[in-house]
């Protein structure tokens, strides 16, 4: 097939080899042009971060005709459904792995780039999409950064008045294999530490993480865990607060079905005056999963003006699944704040009937409430583009 930049030779070119009509290529593109002229000045030339984007005209007048974008269906229903020849639905599905996507997983609002190619014409790196991320590399390497790929770290330490960011991503696809993480972070004065850990793929596998973190005065430790893919995973924190002012704060969720077991457990140790600690963790079990969160704070005698604040909450969604909590306290100092908790049980379903009061479907309404409740933790995240990562990757 020669795709011509001509419309009417592209088409009799379609017609001759696949048999497929000018009149449904002519329909199908022009679909993705309707797609395009809603969508464009909302995300193409306007800035998704100020309020009056999302008041503009053009945009109530997109969100009225909400069901041409074909957001329910993937890019390959939308090709196979209107273009049914296997040919073509191929040759259209490609589009979506200009940027790494999949046409299966792709929503059926992303026809717009056949638009853009067809219509206004598409640059392509030389080399493919992986040389964009290898001219990023090497101009990395030019300005002075260090990489190092398949290297063990057995330890991360961060020197005086510094920071590090850590995003760490599971995309595992292998199955039935044991998976053994220890970490040890040692966060010096005045330094601020950000860990984040991403379990999403579905496996069989079982996955343990230990991680010790020790921090000294004025240090600054941020952990977030977000635990759904393997079939058994385990999440063990040990963190030590020794010197003034150090701080943890320890976020996660856990977020399971199909017979999944995950647990979460802390330790936050606080050994000196003045050290603060906060720990959230929620978990949303379905489909006969189950899941257990333990978290201790301990309390030394001499760690007077301690802050420790721990909350654990869990959503059965199922009647067959289970979760257990463990919370902890364990003070030998008189002058401090701690307070934990935990609280387990179904959606309101007074909350539900209100939804759908206002026109919204059950399904619809039990994923809003579901989403808000995950969200809360989301939301604790500091860092912008993480947070934004994560609320992509789970569809927030």
């Amino acid at each position: 097939l020669t795709a011509y930049s001509d419309k009417r030779k592209f088409f009799n070119e379609v017609n001759s080899e696949f048999g497929v009509s000018k009149k449904i290529l002519d329909q199908y593109l022009s679909k993705a042009k309707t797609k395009y002229d809603l969508t464009s000045d909302l995300f193409l030339k306007k800035s998704l971060h100020k309020l009056n984007t999302f008041l503009s005209i053009k945009t109530i007048k997109a969100l009225s005709r909400l069901s041409i974008f074909e957001i329910g269906k993937t890019l390959s229903e939308v090709n196979e459904t209107i273009l049914k020849e296997p040919h073509m639905v191929q040759f259209y599905n490609r589009y979506a792995t200009y940027n790494g996507s999949s046409p299966y997983s792709t929503p059926g609002i992303m026809t717009v780039i056949q638009h853009l190619e067809s219509h206004y014409g598409t640059y392509i790196p030389e080399g493919g999409m992986h040389s964009i991320t290898k001219s990023l590399y090497e101009l990395a390497k030019r300005k002075g950064v260090n990489f190092n790929f398949k290297k063990l770290v057995s330890e991360i330490i961060l020197e005086k008045n510094s920071s590090v960011t850590i995003l760490n991503l599971f995309y595992n696809k292998t199955n039935d294999n044991f998976i053994n993480l220890n970490f040890d972070f040692d966060i010096k004065e005045n330094s601020n530490f950000k860990n984040y850990i991403i379990d999403l793929d579905n496996n069989n596998n079982c996955k343990y993480s230990f991680t010790n973190i020790n921090i000294a005065k004025n240090g600054y430790y941020e952990n977030f865990i977000y635990s759904a893919g393997s079939k058994y995973s385990r999440n063990e924190i040990n963190c030590n607060l020794n010197e003034n002012y150090s701080s943890s704060f320890i976020n996660g969720i856990i977020n399971i079905n199909d017979n999944k077991h995950h647990e979460i457990k802390t330790n936050i140790n606080h050994l000196s005056e003045n050290t603060k600690s906060y720990q959230l963790i929620k978990s949303v079990l379905n489909d006969q999963s189950n899941a257990a969160y333990q978290g201790k704070i301990f309390v030394e005698k001499e760690a007077q003006k301690t802050d420790g604040y721990q909350l654990s909450r869990a959503l059965l969604l199922d009647q067959n699944t289970e979760f257990n909590a463990k919370p902890e306290l364990e003070i030998y100092a008189d002058d401090v704040k701690c307070s934990h908790g935990s609280t387990s049980g179904n959606l309101d379903q007074n909350a539900i009937f209100y939804l759908m009061s206002r026109g919204i479907g059950y399904a619809e309404a039990k994923k809003l409430l579901i989403d808000g409740f995950i969200n809360d933790v989301i939301e604790k995240i500091t860092n912008k583009e993480v947070k934004n990562y994560i609320k992509g990757a789970l569809k927030l």
